[in-house]
């Protein structure tokens, strides 16, 4: 009896093992909330949504993953935003070598393009914040871009990012840089001027999450 009840028990669990849902993927609720957000008409939660999932799992983002994040910029009118990221995606899923310090401009381009501004116009006044959403290996960051008489960042090209998640950091920091509006029309230089941002430590004294996205 005992052993015919064991016999009935084993076959049970193997039945109940063969019906069991197989686990979510990695990221799929975020990317999930994030197609909700964005056709409910809040492009700024989806943007929140994808910034999260590429921070999940930054070596191997999923073409979703890319895809979304790109739209959802879109959405937001974001264009130069979201054409600097997906160039750099495009490098980075084609195999390309994105984080090695043979980049173009140089470090020590950039560091002359920096000396260059200090000893002329200095136009930036602070970058944006970092949108990081969880822990995660951030890297050395890397950018050119281009100030125009606006006082706007633009022709952004992440030139050294670990991954796009990296990446997508200095992209949305440069694009919320604040300049010295005072400086604009006294700039001894053509527009746009160029400009570049070369970045060994890029880490954030803490994780922001906006309290609306607790909800």
């Amino acid at each position: 009896m005992s052993g015919r009840l064991g016999l009935a028990l084993s076959g049970l669990c193997a039945l109940l093992a063969g019906c069991e849902t197989p686990a979510a993927e990695p990221g799929r609720f975020l990317l999930d909330r994030g197609h909700e957000s964005l056709e409910a008409g809040d492009p700024e939660r989806a943007l929140f949504y994808t910034e999260s999932a590429l921070q999940q799992d930054p070596f191997e983002p999923a073409p979703e993953e890319i895809a979304l994040h790109t739209d959802v910029l879109r959405r937001l009118s974001r264009r130069d935003e979201a054409d600097a990221f997906a160039e750099f995606a495009a490098r980075y899923a084609a195999g390309e070598a994105t984080d090695t310090a043979d980049t173009v401009p140089s470090r020590n381009d950039c560091k002359k393009i920096a000396r260059k501004r200090a000893k002329s116009t200095r136009l930036v006044r602070e970058y944006g914040d970092l949108p990081v959403r969880h822990q995660f290996e951030i890297g050395v960051l890397a950018a050119s871009y281009e100030i125009d008489a606006d006082g706007r960042p633009i022709h952004l090209r992440v030139i050294r990012a670990r991954h796009p998640a990296s990446a997508w950091l200095i992209i949305a920091s440069i694009a919320e840089l604040e300049v010295w509006k005072s400086r604009l029309a006294t700039a001894s230089e053509p527009f746009p001027i160029p400009h570049c941002a070369y970045w060994d430590e890029a880490i954030p004294k803490k994780i922001f999450i906006p309290p609306r996205m607790m909800r």
